[in-house]
């Protein structure tokens, strides 16, 4: 192989080698927004649940007391 050929072809690689960089650079920042995106949603969804949690608490703990009433009523 003569000098201009393997020339040619290290100029070849490097133009691939960047072009590669790039894309790994892209999908790099691609995956890193990704995640920052899913941070966000999974504290919503936390949010969500407590929120959940507390009104289910809630509605036991009434169910609870208009069952208690009902038992006085009919030990009465």
């Amino acid at each position: 192989m003569d000098r201009e050929t393997a020339e040619e072809i290290t100029r070849h690689f490097d133009v691939v080698a960047e072009s590669f960089r790039s894309e790994i650079g892209t999908l790099r920042n691609d995956f890193n927004g990704l995640g920052e995106s899913l941070q966000s949603e999974i504290g919503t969804l936390r949010n969500d649940f407590n929120g959940l949690g507390e009104s289910l608490q809630s509605e036991i703990g009434t169910l609870r007391n208009d069952f208690n009433g009902l038992g006085e009523r009919l030990q009465s």
